[in-house]
């Protein structure tokens, strides 16, 4: 037999014998009394001490959830138990323990089934174990040390199912194109009486979360993932005296950052923070609950791990332990599709690529070759290591075009200007590739009906001559044009003499943007285009455009 597959029954073997059990304590938790449910109902409803609330699926850290999502009809179960050493630490008054909870268990059980691709949806539901000394003064035994309005002073055991929760995931980017993002959201109800066992929050929560993340080193090797949330409740009017301030009831901002670093083919080294912000009333020194761990994932099988972590607290916030530890079982029994395009990774000769269903080799999963990565496939692109100039100029054709031209806002723009001779309409030989050009881009769009070349001078002349000479400039491009297999019928030319200018200004640099011709796209395959033409100042000046036929 095989290591993986010794590694994979093993796992099965933990998992059918510790999730039945887990469950079955909570359950029976249901049938008996939360312990001395050390929150008075004259002191609200409870609260939630939880801060270590597991990533909602597979694809997270430890707490941090990650943004990829299981593929289309996949699943994925899990268990993750975790322990909390001393919360809720109160003063120091002689009694036995400083704190009103010193062990903490939770378990947490998550089924997740992936959608189309994009969404996750799961359920999870934690089992509440915790415990804590009674609160009395070892001198004087019948004194509380804690005020019995707030917390009862006897010996604390709780055993209770916490609460059940819906979560969804939606992937919006995939990381595999450089950066990962999601949406999350969480929603639940208590189904005992927990929250008066400090064991979940007050009622209905909902729990909205920002997911981002960012792979590193080859095939991503090194993960960072980040997450930001905003955690409302039904809210409590439970206030507690706590070492480090008074603890009251409130809505919680949340936030985790995750890393995890792959250094053997089975094994993950992973780091987590997270914490939660507690909003309103209560003393600031209480409101911070941050815990950091660090730990392994074990892999069994391809998606299906054990994790294994600890870490001490480094703020006082009233959720933080003093130390956390957990281990969980993750089972997804999913080959995996990590690209999600709907061909399983172990026959997906590219799996983090996905398959752009070209009816070319479409069962392969692979994208066509596009060496130059302009967009073009090398099977449709003429010049395969050249990228395509995209202007709107044979765009499809793979190949770069030349600099020098584009068509915008229904005008062609040519960025090398037409020269004439000084005084001139004799185009000079230099223009004669942008002109060669132009002829082409007009042929290449036989949508193309009507196409206005427009002529304009500097102020350095008379007006007269002026409108002359652009007209005159004009009708030789015209001529140009029709030369080279523009039709005739296509083309009508318009001198504005100095009337319009690009720039107003009476210097060598304004005059030489002044001087210049124009191709204005009059009219389209549906009609006229409506593109401006001439200017204002012309036509009060009696130098009007044609009318549009």
């Amino acid at each position: 037999m095989r290591p993986s597959t010794c590694r994979a029954h093993a796992f099965r073997s933990v998992a059918r014998g510790a999730l039945p059990a887990l469950l079955a304590l909570g359950l029976s938790g249901l049938a008996r009394d939360a312990g001395a449910q050390p929150i008075p109902a004259s002191n609200g409803q409870g609260f939630d001490t939880h801060l270590f609330r597991p990533a909602m699926d597979s694809k997270g850290f430890f707490s941090t959830n990650g943004t990829d999502i299981l593929g289309a009809n996949d699943f994925s179960v899990g268990l993750v138990i975790d322990y909390g050493r001393n919360l809720l630490r109160v003063k120091e008054l002689g009694q036995q323990s400083p704190q009103l909870i010193t062990h903490q268990f939770q378990g947490t059980f998550h089924f997740d089934y992936g959608i189309a691709n994009r969404l996750v949806l799961g359920l999870s539901a934690p089992v509440n174990l915790a415990s804590g000394d009674a609160q009395f003064n070892n001198q004087t035994p019948a004194q509380p040390t804690v005020n019995p309005a707030q917390w009862s002073p006897n010996a604390f055991d709780s055993q209770t199912l916490g609460y059940l929760a819906l979560h969804a995931k939606l992937r919006i980017l995939r990381q595999e194109r450089g950066f990962g993002l999601a949406l999350s959201t969480q929603v639940g109800v208590p189904v005992t009486d927990a929250p008066r066992s400090a064991g979940a929050d007050p009622g209905f929560f909902v729990w909205p979360q920002l997911i981002a993340e960012k792979r590193f080193i080859g095939a991503g090797l090194l993960r960072v993932g980040a997450n930001a949330g905003f955690r409302a409740h039904s809210q409590s009017a439970t206030t507690l005296d706590l070492r480090d301030g008074r603890f009251v009831d409130g809505q919680r901002i949340t936030y985790g950052l995750g890393v995890s670093m792959r250094v053997a083919e089975p094994v993950d080294i992973v780091a987590d923070t997270y914490g939660t912000f507690l909003l309103g009333a209560a003393d600031s020194a209480v409101k911070p609950s941050n815990e950091v761990t660090g730990g392994l994932k074990i892999f069994i099988e391809r998606n299906s791990y054990l994790m294994l972590g600890a870490g001490p607290r480094y703020t006082k916030g009233f959720e933080a332990a003093d130390v956390r530890a957990f281990v969980g079982f993750i089972f997804e029994p999913s080959i995996g599709d990590r690209d999600g395009d709907g061909i399983k990774d172990d026959l997906d000769k590219c799996p983090d690529e996905k398959e752009d269903f070209d009816d070319f080799e479409d069962e392969d999963g692979c994208p066509e070759p596009d060496n130059d990565h302009d967009g073009i496939p090398d099977a449709k692109d003429l010049c395969p290591n050249e990228p395509e100039t995209f202007n709107k100029y044979k765009d499809e054709d793979g190949c770069p075009d030349r600099p020098d031209l584009m068509i915008e806002d229904n005008s062609i723009v040519i960025l090398k200007k037409i020269q004439f001779k000084t005084g001139s309409a004799e185009i000079l030989p230099e223009s004669n590739p942008i002109l060669d050009t132009v002829a082409g881009v007009i042929k290449d769009h036989p949508e193309f009906q009507l196409i206005e070349v427009a002529g304009h001078a500097d102020e350095r002349a008379p007006d007269a001559y002026n409108l002359n000479l652009t007209q005159a400039r004009v009708n030789s491009v015209v001529t140009a044009l029709v030369a080279r297999g523009v039709p005739s019928n296509k083309l009508r030319g318009k001198g504005y003499g100095e009337y319009c200018p690009e720039d107003p200004e009476h210097n060598e640099t304004a005059w030489e943007k002044n001087r210049r011709v124009e191709f204005k796209i009059v009219k389209g395959a549906e009609g006229p285009t409506g593109v401006a033409l001439g200017c204002a100042n012309a036509t009060s000046r009696g130098v009007s455009p044609d009318p549009v036929p």
